[in-house]
């Protein structure tokens, strides 16, 4: 079942942004006739509190210097999602100036805009065996690959 469904689909998109979507932070946002009763009551409690906002709000832009940090730090051997793009490409691009502030420059617009590139809205599962030779599916660990640089940059993100 999706997460969202009409009518809130329409008013606040997949990446709940927009003109309702700021109505429900401030708490004034009227729910339409036909919302799902337990969806109008969860809107209720989706309110920031007074200054919340203005306080804690992180700039979604990634520096050059963070961004050739942050790539410094990864391992190659990661693995990365189905494009085929690994954390070595990007380690490597960290390593010349124009490419890596090209991309710090790239690694901000999603979240300025709301708008993730395609490959960014799917990973792939991949089951971890936790005990070597138990490969029952209820004893093993479940992970998602995510695209080398969407991970990349919600961790910069994340540790702001």
């Amino acid at each position: 079942m999706p997460f969202l469904v009409s009518p809130l689909l329409e008013d606040v998109s997949l990446f709940g942004i927009g003109a309702s979507a700021d109505e429900i932070l401030q708490g004034i946002y009227v729910a339409p006739v036909g919302m799902d009763s337990w969806a109008s009551c969860l809107i209720l409690h989706l309110r920031l509190r007074q200054g919340v906002a203005v306080e804690n709000q992180v700039p979604a832009v990634i520096t050059t210097e963070q961004h050739i940090k942050g790539w410094r730090k990864a391992h190659e051997r990661t693995s990365a999602g189905p494009s085929g793009l690994h954390f070595g490409h990007f380690i490597a691009g960290s390593c010349h100036p124009l490419i890596a502030d090209f991309e710090a420059c790239m690694s901000h617009i999603p979240y300025a805009t709301g708008y993730s590139p395609e490959c960014w809205r799917c990973g792939i599962n991949v089951e971890l065996v936790k005990k070597p030779g138990n490969f029952r599916v209820s004893d093993m660990r479940m992970i998602i690959l995510y695209e080398a640089d969407f991970n990349q940059n919600n961790k910069l993100l994340g540790k702001k």
